[in-house]
């Protein structure tokens, strides 16, 4: 990904010209023109999306000499919903396809504001249901299909499951999300307190949220899954909120404080069991982990 606006260490500081930057600078590389990832076959698809045209780049990354099937994994990039794309989360997808011993698919969404919400979310539930359908073809298991990543992915990837769940669409075996930034309103306590904060705060959030939605546009649990009322029937959840509660806002992403739609407590990160697994937090949520070169020698973790 291209660099943007910043201010200090890795912070950008107008979101918009960060957009603007971004797509006169972005160069798509197609899977056969990026090296080779020893223990990998890593392989582009265009997949039919919602509306007239509309394709979806995914790409597909399945480990090498894996005579079973394997688990699937849905994997969407974050960068605030209007930044980001398949080649900037290469390697970190094909580090978790070797690491997890799974088949990742990572989807190339379109991104906001042109167009707007919800087209990006039409695009990885098609995603979904493409991987779904052609499991077996990819080497993958129908019945251990999850859903993953880290910020607006993270994000997304919440969305997709309650349109999975409304929709009586793919069943969903596990969901991995790390930093969620699943609240739109800007009210809560940690929103408030982020004004000026490293990497990410309340006016970069403020920003994001009116450029993924468009102005005056309300956001619905889609959009913004801590405003969904009913949490039952979403898989179990493993939720990661980085750093500390005393150094998170010095890390960009301010501690949470009560959850909008579970009625709850804001709680440590966790892997959440049973019915309705699925915790929301309000507030920014940013600055991901940072990416390590797959390591092919690496022993996988197979996702069960």
């Amino acid at each position: 990904m291209s660099r943007t606006p910043q201010r200090g260490s890795g912070t950008i500081t107008d979101l918009e010209a960060a957009v603007r930057q971004e797509r006169t600078q972005r160069v798509a590389i197609h899977a056969d023109k990026l090296p080779p990832i020893p223990g990998l076959t890593i392989t582009d698809h265009l997949i039919p999306g919602t509306g007239d045209g509309v394709q979806v780049r995914v790409r597909v990354y399945r480990p090498d000499a894996r005579p079973s099937l394997l688990p699937l994994a849905v994997y969407m990039h974050g960068g605030s919903f209007v930044l980001g794309s398949l080649d900037m989360v290469h390697e970190s997808a094909a580090g978790l396809a070797l690491s997890a011993g799974a088949v990742i698919v990572s989807v190339g969404y379109r991104l906001a504001p042109v167009p707007p919400f919800p087209a990006g979310l039409h695009d990885c539930y098609n995603a979904l249901e493409w991987a779904a359908t052609h499991a077996g073809e990819l080497g993958a298991d129908q019945a251990r299909i999850g859903l993953a990543r880290v910020s607006a992915g993270a994000t997304l990837a919440l969305g997709v499951a309650l349109l999975a769940r409304d929709r009586g669409g793919p069943a969903l075996r596990f969901q991995s999300v790390v930093m969620p930034a699943n609240d739109d309103r800007p009210d809560a306590p940690s929103m408030r307190g982020a004004v000026d904060t490293p990497v990410w705060n309340r006016p970069l959030a403020v920003q994001s949220w009116r450029l993924y939605l468009g102005d005056g546009v309300a956001a619905d649990q889609y959009a913004a899954p801590s405003r969904a009322e009913d949490l039952a029937g979403l898989p179990p959840t493993y939720f990661l909120r980085r750093g500390r509660r005393g150094s998170a806002a010095r890390r960009g992403h301010p501690p949470g404080a009560a959850t909008h739609a579970g009625g709850g407590r804001a709680r440590r990160p966790a892997r959440l069991r049973g019915r309705g697994a699925l915790l929301p937090r309000p507030g920014p949520r940013h600055s991901a982990p940072r990416q390590r070169r797959p390591d092919p020698g690496a022993a996988p973790r197979t996702l069960r």
